[in-house]
This record gives structure tokens, sequence and C-alpha cells, in this order.
């Protein structure tokens, strides 16, 4: 496993704080990402009046029914609620009282991860060592905590591994009969910066990618543009030679 340096971390600096207890409620990880989206936005913008269904619907990637059918499920749980066409969160904490909340980076928007993805990422946040940031937890934790199974909690860790979000190791469990099994995965949580780098990277690749694709469209184009005259040239003389026989 790869060691990368961690900045000092705080809920209430570059983080915004989700309760620990918001595993309680057995949420749907579409509702878990609706929640802390719109708890991000409260936390950043003051006053916060509300965000509409469209706007959270754009800034997620669902589509309004799905963003609407989570906000039912969140009312129920009263943790949210729409007030004048606007979606605004309830139960919220106080900037200056971090006690039993756990902080997620304010830049993992960034990233548009589908909602499973999200949800695993909270959870392992919520269980990381706030000093070594890193936990140890089985597939079953996860999966009973974000209400998926197992299969579908290892697609969502590798979609996280591919945004460089998480790192895994294979742990082991020796019994007391010297007996040696494998044991849950160790996650350790990669500074977002260098997820942020690498995204960047990414990005910047894509596009390079791009413009190469587009730059070699434009020749073709051009060497089929000029195959079509030449060929309606040598077309022509064919069609104009006999008129020049003599007879």
């Amino acid at each position: 496993m790869t060691y990368y340096p961690h900045p000092r971390r705080s809920a209430l600096k570059d983080h915004f704080p989700l309760a620990n207890a918001l595993f309680d409620y057995a949420l749907a990880p579409g509702a878990l990402m609706i929640f802390a989206y719109l708890s991000y936005l409260r936390f950043l913008v003051a006053p916060f009046v509300g965000e509409t269904c469209r706007g959270v619907s754009r800034a997620l990637g669902m589509s309004e029914n799905t963003v609407r059918k989570h906000l039912r499920a969140l009312s129920r749980c009263r943790l949210a609620q729409i007030e004048g066409g606007k979606c605004v969160p309830l139960g919220w904490m106080r900037r200056e009282d971090a006690k039993n909340f756990f902080p997620l980076p304010m830049e993992i928007f960034q990233f548009h991860l589908t909602p499973g993805a999200f949800a695993v990422y909270a959870y392992l946040l919520n269980r990381e060592h706030r000093k070594t940031f890193d936990c140890i937890v089985s597939a079953n934790k996860i999966a009973k905590a974000t209400g998926m199974t197992r299969n579908t909690v290892r697609k969502y860790v590798g979609e996280l591994e591919e945004q460089m979000l998480i790192e895994t190791e294979r742990t082991s469990v020796i019994t007391k009969k010297h007996l040696k099994y494998n044991g849950a995965l160790r996650y350790r949580i990669i500074p977002v910066q260098t997820a942020l780098d690498y995204l960047h990277e990414r990005q910047l690749t894509e596009l390079e990618r791009k413009r190469d694709r587009a730059l070699v469209r434009k020749k073709l184009e051009k060497q089929r543009k000029a195959s079509v005259k030449e060929v309606r040239t040598v077309v022509s003389h064919v069609v104009r030679e006999p008129e020049e026989l003599p007879f």
C-alpha cells in the first residue's frame, strides 16, 4: 500500500460535516447523496435558503423525479423538506460543533460519483481512523450500512479506486491453530488533493485525445475531398476521350 502524506484535517476547514448517526436511517444511496449535497450547500452558503430540485438534479446527475422520490424519503425521516419549491436539510449542526460528526471533503462532488460509490466513500470516511486515515471493515458491514449487496459494494469500491480516492490492501488472520486465512480489506483514504490532481490529469489527457481525434478527422476529410475531386477529374477525361478520337 502506497503511503500518501495527509495534510492535517479539520471538520471545519475544507470539509463539511455529516452526522455519524446518518447511517442509522438506512437511507438509499441516492437519498444519502442528496442530503450530503444539501448539507454541503448549507455549510458553504450563508444564509442558505434552499436548492431547487432541478439544481440538485443537474449537480448530481439524477432525474428530477428521482430527486423528488429521495426527498420524500428524507422528509419521512425528518432530514429534509421542500419549502417554497426549494429543498432544505433539517437537523443541521453549528459550525463550531464538530462532535459526533465525520468530515467529507468539499471537492467530493467534482468527481461526479454514482450514488452507490458516494455512499461507500462516506461510510469509509465515517469508519476511518482519524490519525492513520485507514480502516479495516468487511464488505458485509459496508453492504448492511449502505443497503447494497456485497457484489455491488465491490463494484463501487473499484470505482473509488479508479478515481484514486481510496486504495485497498488484503489483510490476513492467523487463528490459535496457526492457520492463516484471508481477512477483510484495509481501506486507505487517499488525500483528496492527490485524487483531484489525478482527475485533472485524466481530463487533460482526454482533451488532448479529443483534439488529436479532431485533427485526424479533419485530415481524413481533406484527403477524402481530394480523392473525390481526383476521381471526378478522371471520369471527366474518360467521358470526353471518345469525342476526340478521329474516325
